[in-house]
Protein backbone atom coordinates (compact mmCIF):
# COMPACT_ATOMS: atom_id res chain seq x y z
CA UNK A 1 0.00 0.00 0.00
CA UNK A 2 2.82 2.78 0.61
CA UNK A 3 4.64 1.69 -2.25
CA UNK A 4 2.14 2.27 -4.39
CA UNK A 5 0.99 5.32 -2.63
CA UNK A 6 4.02 7.12 -3.65
CA UNK A 7 5.13 5.63 -6.78
CA UNK A 8 2.06 6.25 -9.14
CA UNK A 9 3.28 9.67 -9.45
CA UNK A 10 6.95 8.33 -10.75
CA UNK A 11 7.98 7.29 -13.90
CA UNK A 12 9.89 4.03 -15.00
CA UNK A 13 13.07 2.66 -12.80
CA UNK A 14 15.04 2.52 -16.39
CA UNK A 15 14.44 6.91 -16.82
CA UNK A 16 17.59 8.88 -15.86
CA UNK A 17 17.63 10.71 -12.60
CA UNK A 18 16.55 14.08 -14.00
CA UNK A 19 13.21 11.98 -15.11
CA UNK A 20 13.23 11.65 -11.76
CA UNK A 21 13.43 15.22 -10.56
CA UNK A 22 10.74 16.28 -12.96
CA UNK A 23 8.26 14.50 -11.85
CA UNK A 24 8.68 15.90 -8.25
CA UNK A 25 6.65 19.56 -8.81
CA UNK A 26 3.66 17.13 -9.82
CA UNK A 27 4.08 14.84 -7.10
CA UNK A 28 4.34 17.92 -4.78
CA UNK A 29 1.59 19.44 -6.62
CA UNK A 30 -0.99 16.56 -5.87
CA UNK A 31 -0.05 16.00 -2.41
CA UNK A 32 1.08 18.33 -0.35
CA UNK A 33 2.27 15.45 2.44
CA UNK A 34 1.44 11.63 0.44
CA UNK A 35 3.53 10.83 3.76
CA UNK A 36 1.33 11.76 6.45
CA UNK A 37 -2.02 10.64 4.21
CA UNK A 38 -0.54 7.13 4.52
CA UNK A 39 -0.05 7.23 8.36
CA UNK A 40 -2.68 5.04 9.43
CA UNK A 41 -1.82 2.28 6.84
CA UNK A 42 1.97 2.67 7.84
CA UNK A 43 1.19 2.02 11.21
CA UNK A 44 -0.49 -1.12 10.19
CA UNK A 45 2.96 -2.29 8.92
CA UNK A 46 5.03 -2.07 12.06
CA UNK A 47 7.65 -3.61 10.42
CA UNK A 48 8.37 -1.35 8.01
CA UNK A 49 9.38 1.07 11.14
CA UNK A 50 10.30 -1.37 13.72
CA UNK A 51 9.37 0.24 17.66
CA UNK A 52 6.72 2.65 15.74
CA UNK A 53 3.49 3.17 18.01
CA UNK A 54 0.21 3.03 16.39
CA UNK A 55 -0.99 6.30 14.90
CA UNK A 56 2.50 7.86 14.86
CA UNK A 57 3.54 9.54 11.77
CA UNK A 58 6.36 7.43 10.35
CA UNK A 59 9.85 8.79 9.73
CA UNK A 60 9.66 10.06 6.13
CA UNK A 61 13.34 8.54 5.03
CA UNK A 62 13.11 5.21 6.57
CA UNK A 63 9.69 4.97 5.20
CA UNK A 64 10.80 5.83 1.61
CA UNK A 65 14.10 3.76 2.09
CA UNK A 66 12.17 0.87 2.71
CA UNK A 67 9.80 1.72 -0.83
CA UNK A 68 11.79 2.99 -3.02
CA UNK A 69 15.78 3.09 -4.46
CA UNK A 70 17.71 5.16 -2.68
CA UNK A 71 18.84 7.60 -5.59
CA UNK A 72 15.06 8.22 -6.23
CA UNK A 73 14.88 8.99 -2.32
CA UNK A 74 17.31 11.24 -2.29
CA UNK A 75 15.75 13.25 -5.05
CA UNK A 76 12.06 13.71 -3.47
CA UNK A 77 14.19 14.36 0.00
CA UNK A 78 16.02 17.14 -2.08
CA UNK A 79 12.26 18.39 -3.33
CA UNK A 80 10.90 18.49 -0.40
CA UNK A 81 11.84 22.26 0.15
CA UNK A 82 11.23 22.89 -3.31
CA UNK A 83 9.30 26.11 -2.28
CA UNK A 84 12.51 27.57 -0.26
CA UNK A 85 14.73 26.71 -3.54
CA UNK A 86 11.91 28.72 -5.75
CA UNK A 87 12.36 31.63 -3.34
CA UNK A 88 16.01 31.28 -3.84
CA UNK A 89 15.72 31.47 -7.38
CA UNK A 90 13.16 34.11 -7.23
CA UNK A 91 15.96 36.25 -5.81
CA UNK A 92 18.97 35.47 -7.59
CA UNK A 93 16.73 36.70 -10.61
CA UNK A 94 15.64 39.61 -8.63
CA UNK A 95 19.25 40.66 -8.23
CA UNK A 96 20.05 39.97 -11.85
CA UNK A 97 17.39 42.14 -12.92
CA UNK A 98 18.35 44.84 -10.53
CA UNK A 99 21.97 45.29 -11.30
CA UNK A 100 21.78 44.81 -15.09
CA UNK A 101 19.02 48.25 -14.89
CA UNK A 102 20.77 49.87 -12.24
CA UNK A 103 24.69 49.56 -12.90
CA UNK A 104 26.96 50.53 -15.37
CA UNK A 105 27.68 47.16 -16.71
CA UNK A 106 25.38 47.21 -19.45
CA UNK A 107 25.25 50.66 -19.97
CA UNK A 108 27.78 50.75 -23.14
CA UNK A 109 28.62 54.10 -25.15
CA UNK A 110 25.64 56.17 -23.85
CA UNK A 111 26.61 55.97 -20.17
CA UNK A 112 25.01 58.89 -18.00
CA UNK A 113 27.17 61.17 -16.05
CA UNK A 114 27.50 59.04 -13.30
CA UNK A 115 28.29 55.82 -14.94
CA UNK A 116 30.86 57.72 -17.14
CA UNK A 117 32.16 59.15 -13.87
CA UNK A 118 32.88 55.49 -12.56
CA UNK A 119 35.18 55.01 -15.32
CA UNK A 120 37.18 58.27 -14.73
CA UNK A 121 37.61 57.78 -11.17
CA UNK A 122 38.21 53.69 -11.73
CA UNK A 123 41.04 54.73 -14.85
CA UNK A 124 42.97 57.39 -12.72
CA UNK A 125 42.98 55.40 -9.73
CA UNK A 126 45.45 53.36 -12.16
CA UNK A 127 47.76 56.21 -12.37
CA UNK A 128 47.60 56.71 -8.65
CA UNK A 129 48.55 53.04 -7.60
CA UNK A 130 51.26 53.62 -9.95
CA UNK A 131 52.71 56.73 -8.66
CA UNK A 132 52.47 54.81 -4.86
CA UNK A 133 55.10 52.46 -5.76
CA UNK A 134 58.62 52.41 -5.09
CA UNK A 135 59.89 52.79 -8.00
CA UNK A 136 57.11 53.47 -10.72
CA UNK A 137 57.90 52.52 -14.47
CA UNK A 138 58.39 55.37 -16.60
CA UNK A 139 55.80 56.18 -19.05
CA UNK A 140 53.65 54.47 -17.09
CA UNK A 141 49.40 53.98 -17.97
CA UNK A 142 49.89 55.87 -20.80
CA UNK A 143 47.06 54.46 -22.78
CA UNK A 144 44.91 55.51 -19.72
CA UNK A 145 46.10 58.70 -19.78
CA UNK A 146 44.72 58.94 -23.03
CA UNK A 147 41.47 57.83 -22.53
CA UNK A 148 41.16 60.31 -19.69
CA UNK A 149 42.27 62.94 -22.43
CA UNK A 150 39.11 62.43 -23.99
CA UNK A 151 36.42 61.47 -21.58
CA UNK A 152 37.16 64.11 -18.47
CA UNK A 153 35.97 66.87 -21.02
CA UNK A 154 33.26 65.03 -22.12
CA UNK A 155 31.94 64.76 -18.58
CA UNK A 156 32.68 68.22 -17.63
CA UNK A 157 30.31 69.58 -20.89
CA UNK A 158 27.55 67.67 -19.48
CA UNK A 159 24.99 69.72 -17.31
CA UNK A 160 25.60 67.82 -13.91
CA UNK A 161 29.29 67.84 -14.16
CA UNK A 162 30.37 70.51 -11.08
CA UNK A 163 28.30 68.51 -8.33
CA UNK A 164 28.11 65.36 -6.78
CA UNK A 165 30.25 62.15 -7.44
CA UNK A 166 30.91 63.40 -11.48
CA UNK A 167 32.73 66.75 -10.49
CA UNK A 168 34.93 64.99 -8.13
CA UNK A 169 35.59 62.23 -10.69
CA UNK A 170 36.76 65.31 -12.94
CA UNK A 171 39.04 67.16 -10.58
CA UNK A 172 40.29 63.92 -9.08
CA UNK A 173 41.37 63.17 -12.69
CA UNK A 174 42.61 66.30 -13.95
CA UNK A 175 44.58 66.12 -10.29
CA UNK A 176 46.13 62.58 -11.01
CA UNK A 177 47.30 63.28 -14.48
CA UNK A 178 49.03 66.74 -13.39
CA UNK A 179 51.34 63.87 -10.49
CA UNK A 180 51.67 62.03 -13.40
CA UNK A 181 53.42 64.75 -15.38
CA UNK A 182 55.24 65.97 -12.42
CA UNK A 183 56.60 62.60 -11.67
CA UNK A 184 58.09 62.48 -15.34
CA UNK A 185 59.65 65.90 -15.68
CA UNK A 186 61.70 64.78 -12.20
CA UNK A 187 63.11 61.63 -13.48
CA UNK A 188 63.76 63.61 -16.56
CA UNK A 189 60.86 61.42 -19.07
CA UNK A 190 59.37 63.26 -22.15
CA UNK A 191 55.80 64.30 -21.79
CA UNK A 192 53.31 64.48 -24.93
CA UNK A 193 52.72 68.07 -26.01
CA UNK A 194 48.92 67.54 -25.50
CA UNK A 195 49.30 65.70 -22.11
CA UNK A 196 51.31 68.42 -20.42
CA UNK A 197 48.56 71.12 -21.88
CA UNK A 198 45.43 69.20 -20.39
CA UNK A 199 47.80 68.81 -17.33
CA UNK A 200 48.56 72.86 -17.51
CA UNK A 201 44.70 73.69 -17.85
CA UNK A 202 44.13 73.29 -14.14
CA UNK A 203 42.09 70.98 -11.48
CA UNK A 204 39.13 73.20 -9.95
CA UNK A 205 38.16 73.56 -6.81
CA UNK A 206 36.22 71.19 -4.36
CA UNK A 207 36.44 67.65 -3.63
CA UNK A 208 38.89 65.28 -5.44
CA UNK A 209 41.72 68.58 -6.35
CA UNK A 210 44.14 66.20 -4.28
CA UNK A 211 45.08 63.48 -6.14
CA UNK A 212 47.64 61.09 -6.81
CA UNK A 213 50.17 59.75 -4.15
CA UNK A 214 50.82 61.37 -0.91
CA UNK A 215 53.95 60.86 1.13
CA UNK A 216 53.59 60.07 4.56
CA UNK A 217 56.12 59.12 7.37
CA UNK A 218 56.23 56.79 9.87
CA UNK A 219 56.28 59.35 12.49
CA UNK A 220 53.34 60.79 11.28
CA UNK A 221 51.34 57.80 11.39
CA UNK A 222 52.42 56.94 14.52
CA UNK A 223 51.50 60.50 16.01
CA UNK A 224 48.13 60.71 14.86
CA UNK A 225 47.48 56.75 16.32
CA UNK A 226 48.70 57.24 19.75
CA UNK A 227 44.80 56.31 21.29
CA UNK A 228 43.63 53.52 23.31
CA UNK A 229 41.43 51.79 20.14
CA UNK A 230 41.04 48.50 22.01
CA UNK A 231 39.07 50.27 24.41
CA UNK A 232 37.40 52.31 22.09
CA UNK A 233 36.51 49.74 19.74
CA UNK A 234 35.10 47.67 22.51
CA UNK A 235 33.07 50.29 23.94
CA UNK A 236 30.82 50.16 20.97
CA UNK A 237 27.67 48.39 21.79
CA UNK A 238 24.40 48.31 19.67
CA UNK A 239 22.34 50.90 21.44
CA UNK A 240 18.30 50.39 22.43
CA UNK A 241 17.99 52.68 24.92
CA UNK A 242 18.19 56.58 23.96
CA UNK A 243 16.84 59.85 25.31
CA UNK A 244 14.67 60.40 23.12
CA UNK A 245 16.80 63.86 22.55
CA UNK A 246 17.07 65.02 18.94
CA UNK A 247 20.33 64.79 16.84
CA UNK A 248 21.69 67.71 15.22
CA UNK A 249 22.38 67.41 11.66
CA UNK A 250 26.12 68.95 12.33
CA UNK A 251 26.81 66.12 14.21
CA UNK A 252 25.81 63.51 11.34
CA UNK A 253 27.72 65.81 8.52
CA UNK A 254 31.01 65.47 10.53
CA UNK A 255 30.39 62.07 11.33
CA UNK A 256 29.63 61.25 7.84
CA UNK A 257 32.83 62.99 6.61
CA UNK A 258 35.26 61.18 9.00
CA UNK A 259 33.26 58.23 7.77
CA UNK A 260 34.34 58.92 4.04
CA UNK A 261 37.97 57.71 4.72
CA UNK A 262 36.72 54.40 4.47
CA UNK A 263 37.86 52.32 1.31
CA UNK A 264 36.54 51.52 -1.34
CA UNK A 265 36.82 50.15 -4.49
CA UNK A 266 39.37 52.00 -6.92
CA UNK A 267 38.02 55.01 -5.53
CA UNK A 268 34.82 55.23 -6.82
CA UNK A 269 32.03 57.49 -4.48
CA UNK A 270 28.85 54.53 -4.46
CA UNK A 271 27.92 55.18 -0.71
CA UNK A 272 25.11 57.43 0.24
CA UNK A 273 23.90 58.73 3.73
CA UNK A 274 19.83 59.55 3.85
CA UNK A 275 19.26 61.34 7.13
CA UNK A 276 15.77 61.66 8.42
CA UNK A 277 15.33 64.19 11.71
CA UNK A 278 11.72 64.85 11.72
CA UNK A 279 9.90 62.53 13.98
CA UNK A 280 7.21 61.80 11.13
CA UNK A 281 9.47 61.09 8.58
CA UNK A 282 11.30 59.00 11.49
CA UNK A 283 8.43 57.15 12.39
CA UNK A 284 7.55 56.06 8.76
CA UNK A 285 11.38 55.20 7.65
CA UNK A 286 11.22 52.96 10.43
CA UNK A 287 7.86 51.17 10.17
CA UNK A 288 10.15 49.69 6.52
CA UNK A 289 12.08 47.87 9.03
CA UNK A 290 10.20 46.05 12.50
CA UNK A 291 13.78 45.57 14.38
CA UNK A 292 13.76 48.67 16.22
CA UNK A 293 10.06 48.05 18.20
CA UNK A 294 10.18 49.20 21.27
CA UNK A 295 13.34 51.46 21.24
CA UNK A 296 13.05 53.20 17.65
CA UNK A 297 10.78 55.93 18.39
CA UNK A 298 13.15 57.81 20.78
CA UNK A 299 16.04 57.63 18.04
CA UNK A 300 17.06 61.38 17.50
CA UNK A 301 17.60 60.55 13.91
CA UNK A 302 17.52 57.88 11.59
CA UNK A 303 19.97 57.32 8.55
CA UNK A 304 19.20 55.42 5.36
CA UNK A 305 22.81 53.72 4.20
CA UNK A 306 22.51 53.04 0.22
CA UNK A 307 24.87 52.75 -2.44
CA UNK A 308 24.95 53.71 -5.93
CA UNK A 309 24.92 51.14 -8.49
CA UNK A 310 25.89 53.10 -11.36
CA UNK A 311 29.03 52.81 -10.13
CA UNK A 312 29.87 49.63 -10.97
CA UNK A 313 30.76 49.11 -14.22
CA UNK A 314 31.03 45.05 -14.58
CA UNK A 315 29.01 41.75 -13.71
CA UNK A 316 31.99 40.99 -11.45
CA UNK A 317 31.40 43.96 -9.33
CA UNK A 318 27.61 42.77 -8.57
CA UNK A 319 28.45 42.51 -4.91
CA UNK A 320 30.99 45.54 -4.56
CA UNK A 321 27.81 47.56 -3.33
CA UNK A 322 27.51 45.54 0.02
CA UNK A 323 31.31 45.09 0.48
CA UNK A 324 31.63 49.19 -0.01
CA UNK A 325 28.30 49.72 2.23
CA UNK A 326 29.34 47.25 4.87
CA UNK A 327 32.61 48.78 5.50
CA UNK A 328 31.22 52.39 5.39
CA UNK A 329 28.26 51.59 7.90
CA UNK A 330 30.79 50.39 9.72
CA UNK A 331 32.98 53.10 9.83
CA UNK A 332 29.54 55.23 10.38
CA UNK A 333 28.95 53.77 13.29
CA UNK A 334 32.64 54.49 15.02
CA UNK A 335 32.33 58.10 13.66
CA UNK A 336 29.17 58.11 15.78
CA UNK A 337 30.23 56.75 18.72
CA UNK A 338 33.51 59.31 18.80
CA UNK A 339 31.28 61.67 19.11
CA UNK A 340 29.04 60.01 22.01
CA UNK A 341 26.29 59.35 20.00
CA UNK A 342 24.84 55.94 20.29
CA UNK A 343 23.71 53.73 17.46
CA UNK A 344 21.91 50.75 16.40
CA UNK A 345 22.22 48.83 12.72
CA UNK A 346 18.96 47.39 11.30
CA UNK A 347 19.62 45.15 8.36
CA UNK A 348 17.77 45.27 5.23
CA UNK A 349 18.41 43.42 2.30
CA UNK A 350 15.63 41.92 0.70
CA UNK A 351 13.70 42.76 -2.79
Amino acid sequence: DITSGICWFLPSRKKSRMAYRGCIPLFTFCSSDPILKLKDRAARLPSIHPGSTPGARPNRKIVMARSLPSRVVNSILAHLSLDRKVEGFRNYVYDYRRFAAQSGALAGGAAGGEILAAKITKEYHRIEKGLALLEPRPGFALATVDYLLTAVPKLEAAKDASEGGTGVATRGARAAIQAWVAFHDVIGHPVRDDIRAFAQAGVGEGRGAEAGAIALTREEILGATQIDFERFARMRYSIRQFTGEPVEPEAICRAVDIALKTPRVCNRESRRVHAAYDPAMREKVLSWQNGNRGFGHLAGAVLIITSDMRYFTDFGERNQCWVDGGMFAMSLANALHAQGLGSCMLNWSRP
